[in-house]
């Protein structure tokens, strides 16, 4: 069986020296700079996050099986919205044959109540989002 996802933001980033190891597997620390790169590239498209501080409370990576040679296919998008905080996750394929490098996910707040902005911009983003991974 399978489930395709919307997202609304994906990249194709390069890996760097180190981020894979013998096997050719992303390690933790690449996974976690391509979520983070994603993750900042969906919130510099958020209008209503603009004038705020936002700051990662929390982010986990679990490894897949994929081999990576040069580069990955990442999607995001917030997923969850609380009060005062919002989890995305990310989805981190091999560019090579788009096997699962990597699944994320992170728990980011603005410091105080998220305003009704964001969580409508969030819903609207979501709504309209477009890409498959």
């Amino acid at each position: 069986m399978s489930i395709v996802s919307k997202w609304p933001v994906r990249l194709t980033i390069a890996i760097r020296d180190g981020e894979t190891d013998a096997d050719g597997h992303l390690t933790e620390t690449g996974a976690l700079r391509v979520f983070a790169e994603a993750r900042q590239a969906y919130l510099d498209g958020c209008a209503s996050l603009a004038l705020l501080d936002v700051s990662v409370r929390g982010c986990d990576v679990t490894l897949g099986p994929a081999v990576v040679r040069t580069g990955v296919g990442v999607a995001t998008g917030v997923v969850e919205i609380f009060p005062d905080s919002f989890t995305m996750h990310a989805r981190i394929r091999s560019d090579d044959d788009g096997d699962l490098a990597a699944d994320g996910v992170a728990e980011l707040s603005t410091g105080s109540d998220l305003p009704i902005e964001c969580r409508d911009e969030f819903i609207a983003r979501a709504h309209g989002a477009a890409f498959t991974i």
